[in-house]
């Protein structure tokens, strides 16, 4: 059981069903080395069995890449927020004296708003080719000149949506917007759910700088710097503006959730009396399930007195961060497919 390698062994039948990840990793050992010969070698087991490896080798792989992670950031896991895919069906990570300062959690991005703050600025000659191979994606697999805006796509598969997020080289400082979460999230849905997507660039007029993408030209917004510019390492405060988050909507759907909004707080006027836009969270609540909204903002720094302190405006260096839109979960009881994980205690302060 603690996976003992016999010499010249090439042929297993494996029938125990343990129900801890721990136990079943030892198997790993069942062949030892075997330089010349591994192709012959073979295990015989049941289709439940497998199917325990199947979740155990899901749950290595993403542990896996969250060490790269740690790695690059220079940080151990007393500092790191670490997390483990549950299965929730039978099988249990270790026993409950190992696991005694975890906690369990269910992540769901719906009816969240999620957006880049924290770039690495060394990663912007690559993030351009990601976006160039994105816009040209769109071009071919989407509808274009939706809500009529030249750089606006509808019915955009979420394979292109996702090949972006796993693409995109984020901040190591963004523990909690991290694009893979969020793509394996997307590609977990099943059915219609999340299965088409609203993508934009959204493009300034009169901008501080332009540059090119997918052969056309784009304008970036202006975003101040939360701080000095420490390296590569850059924070802003906010990427999205408010009045973006529901671009993808026609007309009549702008009328119903407005319609809706307003019959149920028939004393919030907002902020700004002329803007009749609900909030964020009542046009994630409205937007339909099938359809998720991907946001681009090429960004760069106001006219910062202290050179150092500016970003995005030199040639094949631009920066541009993303925001994505979840439509919430329905109030009749249909659910997205959540990823239960096993956190440890950082992960939840900063989760929290």
């Amino acid at each position: 059981s603690r996976g003992l390698t016999l010499e010249g062994l090439t042929t297993t039948y494996y029938l125990r069903p343990s129900t801890m990840y721990d136990t079943l990793m030892q198997m790993g050992r069942w062949f030892g080395y075997r330089p010349g010969y591994l192709d012959l070698c073979r295990t015989y087991t049941t289709k439940t069995i497998i199917s325990f490896f199947q979740q155990i080798a899901k749950a290595e792989i993403d542990l896996r890449n969250q060490f790269e992670h740690m790695a690059m950031m220079g940080m151990e896991p007393k500092d790191f927020g670490l997390s483990v895919l549950e299965d929730p069906g039978m099988l249990m990570i270790t026993n409950a004296g190992k696991r005694r300062d975890t906690q369990v959690i269910d992540q769901s991005f719906a009816g969240r708003i999620s957006q880049t703050i924290n770039f690495d600025l060394s990663g912007s000659a690559h993030n351009l080719r990601v976006l160039d191979n994105l816009v040209m994606d769109c071009k071919s697999k989407g509808s274009g000149g939706a809500s009529g805006k030249p750089h606006h796509w509808s019915e955009v598969p979420k394979s292109v949506v996702c090949e972006f997020l796993d693409s995109y080289r984020g901040s190591a400082g963004a523990t909690l917007v991290r694009p893979d979460v969020i793509s394996a999230f997307i590609q977990d849905q099943e059915g219609q759910d999340l299965s088409m997507w609203d993508v934009a660039v959204l493009s300034k007029s009169k901008a501080a700088h332009n540059f090119t993408v997918g052969g056309r030209s784009v304008g970036c917004w202006q975003r101040t710097s939360s701080g000095a510019i420490h390296g590569n390492n850059l924070a802003i405060g906010t990427l999205l503006s408010p009045e973006d988050e529901w671009i993808d909507f026609d007309n009549m759907e702008r009328k119903r959730c407005q319609g809706e909004y307003r019959r149920l707080n028939p004393e919030d006027r907002g902020e700004d009396p002329g803007d009749s836009r609900p909030p964020g969270t009542f046009i994630r609540y409205w937007r339909p399930r099938e359809r998720g909204l991907l946001l681009i903002y090429p960004i760069c720094s106001t006219k910062d007195k202290v050179q150092s302190n500016r970003y995005g405006t030199t040639a094949g260096e631009e920066v541009y961060g993303f925001a994505v839109s979840f439509p919430s979960d329905d109030d009749g009881g249909a659910r997205f497919k959540k990823q239960r994980v096993r956190v440890n205690q950082v992960f939840i302060e900063e989760f929290w």
